[in-house]
């Protein structure tokens, strides 16, 4: 299924391009985040 791993990439793709939009706050918190959800924490 090659689908469902596509899908979640055009998903995170546009919600980067969002947070980028909304300046540099956003932008930090959202690699905050991805960079504590890579660690499993």
């Amino acid at each position: 299924m090659v689908v469902v791993p596509r899908l979640f990439e055009v998903i995170r793709a546009r919600m980067i391009k969002s947070v980028e939009k909304q300046g540099k706050l956003a932008n930090w918190m959202l690699n905050q985040a991805l960079r504590v959800g890579e660690k499993g924490l």
